[in-house]
């Protein structure tokens, strides 16, 4: 994934890559998914069929993206 300045690029990718990235090419009896980098559940076939990418092409499932990496508020921690 994307690192520098504590921020992490993604981007949704929906069940038809071509239509977003022109460079993408369909191989005949290639895979027909990826793995989330997180926790390797796979991405692009029965219940995951959608995912997010970074620039580096690492994948991430839609349940880790909203459990660890969509920006969420801290004000429900209470103060010590």
């Amino acid at each position: 994934m994307v690192r520098g300045t504590g921020v992490v690029m993604l981007r949704k990718v929906n069940d038809n890559p071509m239509a977003e990235d022109p460079d993408v090419k369909i191989v005949s009896g290639g895979w027909d998914h990826e793995h989330c980098a997180i926790d390797w559940t796979k991405i692009g076939t029965g219940e995951n069929p959608d995912g997010y990418r970074d620039q580096d092409g690492e994948w991430v499932c839609e349940e880790c993206y909203e459990r660890y990496v969509l920006t969420r508020s801290l004000d429900s921690i209470a103060e010590n």
